[in-house]
């Protein structure tokens, strides 16, 4: 992936003159409308945009840090938990590192400003076909873009029917997703081997999304692999931020 700190990035309308930007970025600025406490030290900010914003679900966004300006301490790609027919963008992060990003969220007050640029990312559902089966796999906050792509079946009433397998200690939104009728578990690593088994076993001809941390997707991967299922209708995505 291209580091939109180094390039050419996607333009969004919005004045950030205040801010002493890398020459080139320009970002959209949002406000702080809420702020949810999930479990532990992981959050939900709520975001309201000044102006329209385009992406996919699925896609992430480069999120600044509040009254920063754009640098590599003060930015991270993370991944949109709401539909694009949604008002406001979703960002759901623990803070527990407490690196400067994620110190500056830590302080983060309702009402605060903070900025988005350059839309990327491909765990979407562009190049799958209409009827098809989905199976989604998330390793604990990777769980994220789940939202946005189920939220987003569901609000435009899509063609697909999908299933969930959500691996954690905590399980982010599982209230969210108990309003749809779609079959759901939420499983502890132990119970990995076995789920896999079976969920191969009913699900063969299924595309597999998996996010979460690079050797939770790695892993997923292999082992629906090896229970039968082409590695080319698995999608990953890392969720190393």
């Amino acid at each position: 992936m291209k580091d939109p700190l180094c390039g050419s990035v996607s333009r969004m309308s919005s004045t950030t003159t205040k801010y002493n930007d890398p020459p080139g970025l320009i970002a959209q600025i949002l406000t702080v409308s809420r702020i949810d406490h999930e479990y532990d030290q992981t959050y939900s900010y709520w975001l309201k945009p000044t102006d329209e914003v385009n992406f996919v679900a699925g896609q992430y966004f480069h999120l600044v840090a509040p009254e920063e300006s754009i640098s590599k301490a003060t930015a991270r790609h993370m991944s949109v938990a709401s539909s694009p027919l949604d008002d406001e963008l979703l960002f759901s992060m623990s803070v527990a590192s407490q690196s400067q990003f994620k110190k500056r969220f830590s302080e983060v007050s309702v009402g605060d400003e903070v900025r988005i640029f350059h839309v990327d990312g491909e765990f979407t559902l562009d190049e799958i076909p209409e009827g098809a089966e989905l199976v989604f796999v998330a390793g604990g906050i990777g769980i994220t873009p789940f939202r946005s792509l189920i939220r987003d079946i569901e609000l435009r009433k899509l063609n697909y029917s999908w299933s969930l397998i959500h691996v954690g200690r905590n399980y982010l939104y599982k209230k969210d997703f108990e309003t749809y009728q779609s079959p759901q578990i939420h499983i502890t690593r132990k119970d990995v081997p076995e789920v896999v088994e079976r969920t191969v076993r009913e699900h063969p001809e299924a595309y597999y999304f998996v996010s979460g941390s690079e050797r939770f997707i790695e892993g997923m991967a292999d082992r629906f692999v090896e229970q039968g299922i082409d590695r080319a209708k698995i999608r990953q995505e890392n969720f190393n931020h």
